[in-house]
């Protein structure tokens, strides 16, 4: 009994594996999914433009805090606003309000389409460096003690 149920056993098994969709489905799709995804990757990494951001600080504080790169470039002005940045040129801008440190008010940015995440991610960066050393510089602390 149980030797005939071993013949069927092996019977259905080698009759599904050695079918072309079984092949397919098993081994081709999971490398086809795997290479769409690192397409997706490459092309939105080699897709970006570069963004120009208009920064609006009015207390001046962070003037030399952020660094232009080839993917993000930063231009302090005063007759930008939110409702002309795109009028002017600029993809996106940045308001940072007179008294940061206060907690209430936050950085804003602004933009008419989708930033990509690598974008704002260096603009955080830059943010969170220059609150650094802005606080480092408030306390008396020397930025090569650390």
């Amino acid at each position: 009994m149980f030797k005939k149920t071993g013949l069927i056993i092996k019977r259905e098994y080698l009759t599904r594996v050695s079918k072309r969709t079984f092949l397919f489905t098993t081994l081709l799709l999971p490398l086809l999914l795997f290479g769409l995804m690192i397409a997706i990757a490459y092309f939105s990494i080699e897709s970006q433009d570069t963004q120009k951001i208009a920064i609006n600080d009015p207390s001046g504080a962070f003037s030399s805090s952020f660094q232009n790169d080839k993917a993000v470039t930063f231009d302090f002005t005063t007759d930008v606003n939110k409702d002309n940045f795109a009028q002017k040129g600029y993809s996106a801008i940045l308001i940072i309000p007179p008294d940061l440190s206060s907690g209430i008010d936050s950085v804003s940015l602004i933009s008419e389409k989708q930033i990509s995440i690598m974008t704002e991610q260096r603009i955080k960066s830059q943010i969170n460096n220059a609150l650094r050393n802005k606080a480092l510089l408030e306390n008396h602390i020397d930025k090569s003690l650390l």
